[in-house]
């Protein structure tokens, strides 16, 4: 996964990301500009190299982090391009004139940050490094960064990995932030900022629905147990991938670790691009080579309740979506079991172990 970072100037135009939301939400693409410098004329060993970027195709996208310092956004680009049809850029690069030097081609686009500074220099950009500039965390201050600027993260994250849209949400009510900045606050803590955006979106859709309606003794609850669910199918599909990974670089058989899904066969390597159900990781982790290996690399510690959280959330959730009627009992179940209220913990067992694993590596 290639990544690059711009930042965005307000000089050229107030509302930028603004006008290509709109263009994105009218069109289902826009053309983002980098801007041709006065100062790019002077030679520079650190231009970026767009050959490289040839080979960015909806099978292959780039991740483009656009911030100006208040907030930050990542984009999912699937072409990087010279030319552009102008009715899918917003109307101000033609009404001034710019000197656009290429054109990286959007269809998503997600907020991870709203106006807060601290939180993009200290959960964002510090996870940053700079190939092209010695390799060395990013540096607010004091640099002589091109743009773009080729990064790579220390806790690499694929924001695009699931189908789901989230420009068409970008800008979320108040009571979506809100409950969102509760569930980062009194939940998850800044770890929560690592959580896969689709699990967070699920997340906080799941407890709007479920806070609006818990005094319907009537209400079928079974539309928020999915979405209770997808967090978790998501969270405990990177926390195994980066686990299964790990163990893989002392014992190289694991990646030919062999599995089924609906009848056809995958292996453990195959886990870079595709999420399996939750089912199974049980089935792995029994695996003797596997348990053999968590051992050895005295990981014990890190698999423990992982069978009580899957069986938890497996149990409700395919009731849900077979189209059992959930009870309020049932959610309130799930729903302890996945936030971490009474002695189950999934959500924040897969994040917390997660993140002890990406530091390993």
């Amino acid at each position: 996964m290639q990544n690059l970072l711009i930042l965005f100037n307000p000089y050229y135009q107030k509302d930028v990301i603004d006008s290509h939301i709109a263009v994105l939400k009218d069109k289902g693409v826009v053309g983002f500009g980098k801007i041709k410098s006065s100062l790019s004329t002077l030679s520079s060993p650190k231009e970026l190299d767009w050959e490289a970027l040839s080979s960015i195709s909806p099978t292959s996208p780039l991740q483009l982090f656009l911030t100006d310092y208040s907030s930050l956004f990542v984009a999912k680009v699937t072409k990087v391009s010279q030319e552009i049809v102008p009715s899918l850029t917003p109307s101000y690069y033609q009404e001034k004139d710019l000197n656009v030097e290429a054109w990286f081609v959007i269809e998503d686009i997600i907020e991870l940050v709203h106006k807060d500074f601290e939180k993009i220099r200290d959960l964002f950009l510090s996870n940053f490094t700079t190939p092209d500039y010695g390799n060395y965390t990013y540096a607010i201050y004091g640099n002589s960064y091109r743009y773009p600027l080729k990064v790579e993260m220390k806790n690499e994250i694929d924001y695009f990995l699931g189908d789901e849209l989230f420009y068409p949400n970008i800008y979320k009510s108040k009571e979506f932030l809100s409950v969102k900045n509760n569930l980062l606050s009194y939940v998850f803590g800044d770890a929560g900022y690592r959580l896969h955006p689709e699990s967070l979106e699920n997340l906080v859709f799941a407890e709007m629905e479920f806070e609006a309606n818990k005094q319907d003794a009537l209400y079928d609850f079974s539309g928020v147990a999915i979405k209770y669910g997808k967090a978790i199918e998501m969270e405990a599909y990177l926390f195994f991938k980066t686990l299964f990974f790990l163990l893989a670089q002392s014992e190289e058989e694991i990646l030919q670790i062999t599995f089924e899904v609906q009848g056809r066969g995958y292996s453990i390597a195959d886990l870079k691009d595709f999420r399996p159900n939750l089912g199974t990781y049980k089935f792995l982790l029994n695996n003797p080579l596997i348990s053999q290996s968590i051992e050895k690399s005295n990981l014990k510690w890190i698999i423990s309740g992982v069978f009580g959280n899957l069986s938890i959330v497996q149990q409700i959730r395919n009731e849900a979506a077979h189209g059992e009627r959930t009870s309020f009992e049932g959610i309130q179940k799930l729903r302890n079991g996945v936030l971490g209220i009474g002695r189950n913990r999934a959500l924040p067992d897969f994040l917390y172990k997660r993140l002890y694993i990406q530091d390993m590596f």
